[in-house]
């Protein structure tokens, strides 16, 4: 039987969610926070931002901690 492995994300990938769930939420305050302390291109960190905010307009369902316990 094969044993699923657990990876944990890198610090990137979890300042790219933090984006994303902050365009999701059109949050700017999170937005810049998390663009500071990131150091991600700003190119990138916009696109993570309008991903998040076309996920909202598509209607679908945020996937962040906040959003999960209201749920």
């Amino acid at each position: 039987m094969k044993h699923l492995s657990t990876k944990t994300p890198s610090a990137r990938e979890v300042a790219l969610t933090k984006l994303r769930v902050a365009g999701y939420h059109a949050d700017a305050a999170a937005f810049t926070q998390t663009y500071i302390e990131a150091r991600v291109s700003y190119a990138v960190a916009k696109e993570m931002f309008r991903a998040g905010a076309m996920q909202r307009e598509r209607g679908v369902r945020c996937d962040c901690n906040d959003c999960k316990a209201v749920q």
